[in-house]
């Protein structure tokens, strides 16, 4: 047996706000809620980009850019697909799920690697917030809505069985899920591979009729900075910089300075009410989900903030310009996002 020290992001969405606020700090034009629709050349050889706002206002926007580099995961060969239908598939996801549990107080802090039943891919214990482990993960092919994915019931079932497999002793049941997530990989098309290649690459597209335009397939978020290198040096082979280099700030982006303020959560001083007002005056929050799911990380709490979500709203309806009715209306939502995309085996 070896024992090992591991270190995890705090979680993912937390990542990809600190860099775009960096991003948005180097003089970058950074939009929430903005999908791309259409995808266009010009007769000078740039593309003109269509962008809709996501939420309702029917508003559309057009950009010009030299360059299109298109990082949009599992979604890749649709935007492809915007500027031609021709486009060759470079997506093929697997679906990876995680159950949450508490285990007994004495396995706090340690996890367990090993491989699953059929000994062809790795599972994981791994100790989480709150004395918590989530138990990962499913390699499945995903063939389903690439905007809903979430663990189902056959992926419970499945992780729960390896579990008990692998630590018979702790004979654990649907009732002993918290609660649940999961993702879709976007790892390279490979017809010799059949669950997708794993290798990172950078995918230029000018022989598909799609001149400046790349994208990059598999590329997790464990090795987001050395995929960022690589981009850059894939977009300098393209077009040269018009400004000055600016160095990176891999630090995480800090929340509020008031150290008095309350919790938001009684078992949880994670955040406070002040970090909440604090992300939403500065990190371009739209709605609740924003705030607790991507910003605070309130969602991967125990309870995953449900008893919060009011007393969250309250706080920030003054900065979002919420009047009671909307406060109503974004605890529902918060609420129903959490039953459904974080779901407990008992939820429908």
């Amino acid at each position: 047996m070896n024992t090992f020290r591991e270190y995890q992001f705090n979680w993912p969405e937390r990542v990809a706000t600190d860099m775009v606020l960096d991003a948005r700090r180097m003089g970058a034009e950074c939009r929430n809620y903005t999908p791309v629709e259409g995808m266009a050349r010009q007769a000078d050889g740039r593309w003109a980009l269509t962008l809709a706002d996501a939420l309702g206002s029917g508003e559309t926007a057009t950009v010009s850019a030299r360059m299109v580099v298109n990082t949009a995961g599992i979604w890749i060969d649709k935007v492809n697909h915007l500027a031609s239908e021709k486009a060759p598939r470079k997506i093929f996801g697997t679906k990876g799920a995680h159950i949450v549990i508490r285990l007994p107080e004495e396995c706090q802090d340690y996890g367990v690697i090993s491989l699953n039943r059929k000994g062809e891919e790795p599972i994981y214990l791994v100790p989480w917030r709150q004395g918590l482990h989530y138990m990962a993960v499913t390699e499945t092919v995903f063939e389903g809505d690439i905007d809903d994915v979430r663990a189902d019931d056959a992926d419970i079932k499945w992780l729960l069985d390896e579990l008990n497999h692998l630590i018979p002793s702790l004979a654990m049941t649907e009732k002993d899920v918290l609660y649940t997530w999961a993702g879709v990989r976007p790892l390279t098309y490979d017809p010799a591979f059949p669950k997708g290649a794993r290798s990172r690459e950078i995918h230029d597209f000018a022989g598909a009729g799609l001149p400046n335009v790349i994208a990059m397939t598999a590329g997790p978020v464990t090795s987001h900075r050395s995929a960022g290198r690589e981009l850059r040096e894939a977009v300098k082979g393209h077009i040269q910089p018009s400004g000055q280099p600016q160095p990176v700030d891999y630090a995480p982006k800090p929340l509020a300075e008031d150290q008095n303020s309350p919790s938001l959560l009684n078992h949880y001083d994670g955040i406070s009410l002040a970090d909440l007002r604090h992300a939403a005056q500065h990190e371009q929050v739209n709605n609740l989900r924003d705030l607790l799911a991507r910003r605070t990380g309130i969602v991967w709490t125990e309870t995953r903030g449900r008893e919060g979500a009011r007393k969250a709203a309250e706080t920030v309806a003054d900065i979002m310009g919420w009047d009671e009715a909307r406060i109503e209306k974004e605890v529902a939502d918060y609420t129903s996002y959490v039953d459904h995309t974080h779901r407990r085996p008992d939820t429908a």
